[in-house]
Order: C-alpha cells, then sequence, then structure tokens
C-alpha cells in the first residue's frame, strides 16, 4: 500500500436521503447549490431541488403536450414518510447526461444529452438556449455525458462547453450563439484518442491524452502543449488547486503537478475491494480542511495534500455495515461545509463536519445507564463511575478496555 492510514478520533456519520425521503431515483450524476441556498441533484430520472425539508421534482415527458395553465407542477404524495414533492411535468428538454453549471451571473445552466437549459427562478422551469439532437456517432448516443460546460472567459464574454465526442464549442456568454466549434486534433482521429477529462484553468484548457500525457490547449493561440505524467492513466480525474498546481488522481497513482515549474510528485495506492478488484477514481472534491475527497468505485479515498499521504478509506456509509453499497458517483461540498456523496444505486449521503455528534460506549459489565462520575486522563483514557455497576475504563475511541467492581 503506498501510505499508511491513521486512526482518526472523530467518526464520519453520514445522512442518508433516498427515494423514500423523496428523491426521484437512487443514482446521482451532479449536485450543485445555487445563490439562494437550494441544493440541485442531477439523478438518473429527472433534476431534483432539494430545500432540506422537501425535494421538487423536474423531468422529462417527451409525449406530453403543454398547454395553458398546465405544466407548472403538482403536489404528489411521495415516501412512506410522508414527505410531498413538486413534480414539474414538462419541464425538462433532455432526459439524461445532467451536469450543473453556476456562470458569473449567478443563473444556472444544465447541460444535457439534447443541448444546454437556463433555470428561471421566478417561472420556476427551465429553457432551452442551445438545442443539438443529433449524435455524431452510436457511441455519443450510447453515452451518458454529450455536453459539459468547462468555464467562462470573463474578457471575450464566451462560454467553453466540451462535447466528448467531438470537441469544444465556444458560446456566447449571454445569446449562447455558437461562435466556434474547436475539434480535436487530428493524431486523436489517428489514435483514437478521446479525452476522459477536462478542465479550464485561465486560459488553458487542460486534458489527458494517451497514457502517460497530459495536454494543454491554449484558448488565445490553440496551441497545444505536451507533459509527460507518468501516472496519468486512461481514465484521471483532475482538479485545479491554485494558480500553481494541479492534482491528477488515475487507478493506482495521485499526482500534484506544478503548472508553472513543470515538475510533480506521484503518490502510489493499492486498495481493492472485498472482490479483489481495484479502486477506481470517479470523482473528486476538497473538504474544509483542504483535504482532498477522492469518490470512486469502493467508497472515498481521503487524501491529505498537505502530507502527500491517504488519511483515511471510507468504505461504508452507515454504522451497521462494515462495507456499505459504497459506488460513489459525485461528490459536493456546499456552502456550510457539508460534504455531499452522490452514489451509483444507493441514492445521497451527507456528512457535516461541525455537527455534534455522541459516541456510544459500550460494555458487558453494564446493566443499565446510570453514570455516576466521567473523568478523562491524560494518557486518554476515560473512566465511567456507574450506579452499582462499579468502574469501566474506556480506551480512545470508545474501546471498553477493562472493568472494577
Amino acid at each position: 500500500m503506498g501510505s499508511m492510514l491513521h486512526a482518526q478520533e472523530k467518526p464520519y456519520i453520514f445522512d442518508s436521503y433516498s427515494v423514500n425521503d423523496g428523491l426521484s431515483q437512487s443514482t446521482v450524476f451532479d449536485i450543485t447549490q445555487d445563490d439562494q441556498g437550494f441544493l440541485w441533484i442531477a439523478t438518473r430520472d429527472g433534476i431534483n431541488r432539494f430545500d432540506g425539508y422537501t425535494f421538487n421534482e423536474y423531468r422529462y415527458k417527451p409525449s406530453s403536450q403543454l398547454r395553458a395553465g398546465e405544466g407548472k407542477g403538482e403536489l404528489v404524495p411521495r415516501g412512506s414518510n410522508g414527505n410531498r414533492a413538486v413534480i414539474n411535468r414538462f419541464d425538462l428538454k433532455g432526459y439524461k447526461g445532467y451536469s450543473f453549471y453556476r456562470d458569473s451571473h449567478h443563473q444556472l445552466l444544465l447541460a444535457h444529452n439534447n443541448g444546454i437549459s437556463i433555470y428561471d427562478k421566478y417561472r420556476n422551469n427551465f429553457r432551452n438556449v442551445l438545442i443539438d439532437t443529433s449524435n455524431v456517432n452510436p457511441q455519443e448516443r450510447d453515452n451518458n455525458i454529450k455536453f459539459k460546460i468547462l468555464g467562462e472567459d470573463v474578457a471575450t464574454r464566451s462560454l467553453w462547453v466540451w462535447r466528448p465526442m467531438k470537441g469544444l464549442y465556444v458560446l456566447d456568454d449571454s445569446t449562447y450563439a455558437t461562435r466556434r466549434i474547436i475539434m480535436y486534433p487530428p493524431q486523436f482521429q489517428r489514435m483514437g484518442i478521446i479525452p476522459a477529462a477536462l478542465l479550464k484553468d485561465g486560459n488553458s484548457i487542460w486534458m489527458n491524452g494517451d497514457e502517460g500525457e497530459l495536454l494543454a490547449l491554449d484558448i488565445k493561440t490553440l496551441r497545444l502543449h505536451t507533459y509527460c505524467l507518468p501516472g496519468v492513466g486512461k481514465n484521471p480525474i483532475m482538479r485545479n488547486l491554485n494558480a500553481d498546481s494541479l492534482l491528477i488522481v488515475s487507478e493506482g497513482h495521485i499526482t500534484l503537478f506544478n503548472k508553472r515549474k513543470n515538475k510533480f510528485s506521484d503518490l502510489n495506492y493499492d486498495y481493492k475491494n472485498e472482490w479483489g478488484e481495484a479502486f477506481t477514481p470517479n470523482v473528486m472534491e476538497i473538504d474544509h480542511e483542504g483535504n482532498a475527497w477522492i469518490g470512486g468505485t469502493d467508497g472515498i479515498l481521503i487524501y491529505s495534500i498537505a502530507r502527500n499521504e491517504i488519511i483515511r478509506h471510507i468504505v461504508s456509509f452507515n454504522t451497521f455495515e462494515t462495507r456499505s453499497f459504497n459506488l460513489v458517483s459525485y461528490l459536493y461540498r456546499d456552502g456550510s461545509d457539508n460534504m455531499w456523496v452522490g452514489t451509483d444505486g444507493d441514492g445521497m449521503k451527507k456528512y457535516s463536519p461541525h455537527k455534534k455528534v455522541f459516541n456510544l460506549y459500550r460494555s458487558p459489565y453494564i446493566s443499565h445507564n446510570m453514570v455516576h462520575s466521567v473523568y478523562k486522563h491524560d494518557d486518554g483514557k476515560l473512566y465511567v463511575g456507574l450506579v452499582r455497576d462499579g468502574l469501566n475504563i474506556y480506551g480512545e475511541g470508545g474501546a471498553f478496555s477493562g472493568a472494577y467492581q
């Protein structure tokens, strides 16, 4: 194993949200928060808006025709707990490949398989700003992602959109008219390369090429620069840390790349699930302590950027299973530092780092819950005096270590 896991006193306890709580579907592809504080969740069956209590749903229904006065949504019962959700029946123009983007005008954009839509918070609906129902090839038709918004160029008032099977679209950020389409370099077609990850970083767009390659496209000159990074695999994930650093995670490798100095460090890791399958990264987010949460096929790896080591491997999102359903498809940190975990098939989880949590101390010698006194020694041990049941001693983390009657 490439790094040591360090025991942490604070447990990672997650709240769970499923279809029983009003979530429209249990597979989550994207999560974001708008300027009003609503949480938006993209699922395999439409979009959900969550206010902390109720899920509102926005769906695609091609067979329905919108009539005057209809389509604004209706209340329907959802789940056994009595929650209710608003279903907007005639709203979404795409039926898969949902991903969100919040622009510099505080607008919420939604990319999908039929183009791009924008959310009107006053009318509470989505309207199309880019329509493209064609497919480059059968592979694009079958893929989950067709369009993904990378970012903006404020100076030129342009919006950069990635179409994985074709290249890059440059749109006007107010009219959303297509200004230009930048195709992949000819060598990509010759070698059969389709980038798995793109990242807009100022005037550069970073992407993976062949294995061991990182490419940077200058959006001003359209020149392509190639960097040799042996740790970059076939399907990496990338995140910009600051003006100098880029974090790249592939299967078995965590690479820190200094963009200014053209230097990198590579950390090997080796984690396998109960069937012996290697951990494959899907998504990455930075928590409130500056650690990178790496979600993948076997839970979450928490990587300390400062120490360049993996400090935790979370494989269960509940307290009653050693290994729960843990295929992580998305991670998002909201404005209150809560970490939201989207799974592929088990709904959504929430870790609240500032939430006060009580540890449960168990002992085979306790016959009741009447505590007379509690004392914590400098060595970390906790001494609990009980009415009629003597003295119980607990080690760090709440482990029972002894009793005196």
